[in-house]
């Protein structure tokens, strides 16, 4: 989603080491060129590596010569961390290869490619109107062997992709959204997308169109609707928002929370995040879902305009969290940002 005002500039005087990968030729979609730049999660005090209960373990800044890299707001990872799907929201499949180091920390990106989202009859989608892609889930966490869900926005709808059999070749599949998805602001709707055990979930950024506006209001809400890739009982339950951050990303997490990633700019605080963890148990449609912050990230952090979010289980039974900033095509003043953190127990937050 493009946002009003350009959020901060990153740092540029740190050393930086450049990784440049190509993908082969003989693979679907087109290569992509990507350099790697390695950032520290604070950088005016490198021993920082911790916020709430994140830690990191590395951050990398992309930069292609393609004019079509960037844009990113949507992003899976895969069960064992070696590859990744992301969605850009001018109607691209942007998809490649994660490596790292001993420690398991991230430290590269290579073999990326290209490809235009087909509609449900196999046409590329065209333009803001048609492609704005927002949000990104696989249809079992994790899996991209089989099929993927996508959000838009501007023409709100849900779409369904058989990407592990067609890949960037797959023609949309509709999800029957909700009706009330059309109350939805155009350009700040279907940010949030996430599925485990045959339900979808997905949500807008900021609520109705025709809803609360007061970015003071903490009791501030927003539909969670749910779909069914077969067969279940589609509902409508209530998220509370946390004023004035939007909701940007969902995914569930291998404890079977939804974890959900918000976003904030103002010219006077810059660019913030945050994220909460929300049970996927016990919801009602008279109690209003909520969670508690879990990181909050904010100036003096490496940071842009956070967008998509993918979480995992890794080797030794740790859950992994990526997060991934749109750049909004907006080439030395934004930056796309791929990160990876190690969430810990409540009982490590100090």
């Amino acid at each position: 989603m493009r946002k009003r005002s350009l959020l901060f500039t990153l740092p540029l005087f740190l050393a930086a080491c450049t990784d440049e990968t190509i993908a082969s030729a003989a693979e679907p979609g087109d290569p992509v060129a990507v350099n790697t730049f390695p950032r520290p999660l604070n950088p005016f005090d490198e021993q920082d590596q911790k916020e709430g209960r994140l830690v990191w373990q590395g951050i990398l800044r992309l930069e292609s010569p393609d004019v079509r890299f960037g844009g990113i707001s949507g992003l899976v990872v895969s069960a064992d961390g070696a590859r990744f799907l992301a969605v850009t929201d001018d109607g691209h499949w942007l998809w490649g290869a994660l490596s790292y180091d001993a420690r398991g920390w991230l430290q590269g990106v290579s073999d990326v490619r290209i490809a235009p989202l087909l509609d449900e009859d196999g046409d590329a989608l065209s333009g803001k109107s048609e492609g704005d892609a927002e949000g990104l889930a696989a249809a079992t966490p994790n899996d991209l062997s089989g099929d993927v869900l996508v959000s838009f926005e501007r023409d709100h709808r849900v779409w369904r992709y058989e990407w592990g059999k067609n890949g960037p070749a797959s023609h949309a599949i509709n999800v029957p959204a909700n009706p009330d998805v059309a109350r939805l602001p155009e350009n700040s709707s279907l940010e949030a997308i996430a599925a485990r055990n045959d339900i979808i979930f997905y949500a807008g950024e900021q609520g109705l169109e025709d809803g609360p506006k007061d970015e003071n209001d903490e009791g501030l809400e927003t539909p969670l609707w749910t779909a069914c890739l077969h067969s279940c009982i589609e509902q409508t339950f209530t998220l509370t928002l946390k004023p004035p951050f939007s909701l940007t990303d969902m995914a569930v997490t291998p404890a079977g929370e939804l974890l959900a990633l918000e976003r904030h700019f103002s010219p006077l605080t810059g660019v913030r995040a945050q994220l909460r963890l929300l049970p996927l148990e016990g919801w009602t449609r008279e109690t209003p879902i909520d969670g508690p912050i879990i990181a909050s990230f904010g100036p003096g952090d490496t940071l842009d305009n956070m967008e998509g979010v993918s979480v995992r289980k890794g080797a030794h039974g740790e859950t992994l969290v990526y997060l991934v900033s749109d750049d909004n095509f907006n080439r030395g003043v934004q930056a796309t940002l791929l990160m990876l953190f190690r969430l810990e127990g409540p009982e490590s937050v100090q």
